[in-house]
């Protein structure tokens, strides 16, 4: 299991992306815009901190050329946003309760050009 030791001195375990992408759906059973990543924490506590990551997929529209690996691209952008929200100086995760975080299509894309 990864550990990032974050700026605060807290050591953070966590195994990954458990599941993703899996697609969502609106109350009508309508395909939803959106995909979401899952994954748990461990933050020293005695419970884990659950992060649910939604990402805009209109993104995969943007970069056509990815149609082939644009979901490893999703996952290693989902991947460094958890570790920098674990190792960042902002408001530690809350345990026994989803941590929900959304990335937009024009963040994905930036996010994605950065790699």
């Amino acid at each position: 299991m990864p550990v990032i030791t974050t700026q605060r001195g807290v050591v953070i375990a966590w195994s990954g992306i458990q599941a993703g992408p899996i697609q969502e759906f609106e109350p009508g059973g309508r395909e939803s815009p959106w995909v979401r990543y899952e994954a748990e924490v461990g933050t020293g506590d005695p419970e884990t901190a659950r992060i649910v990551v939604r990402v805009q997929k209109s993104w995969r529209k943007l970069v056509p050329q990815l149609a082939f690996s644009v979901e490893s691209a999703e996952r290693q952008v989902v991947e460094r946003l958890i570790e920098e929200r674990v190792n960042g100086n902002l408001q530690p995760l809350a345990t026994g309760a989803a941590n929900n975080f959304t990335i937009f299509e024009d963040q994905m894309l930036q996010r994605y050009q950065q790699q």
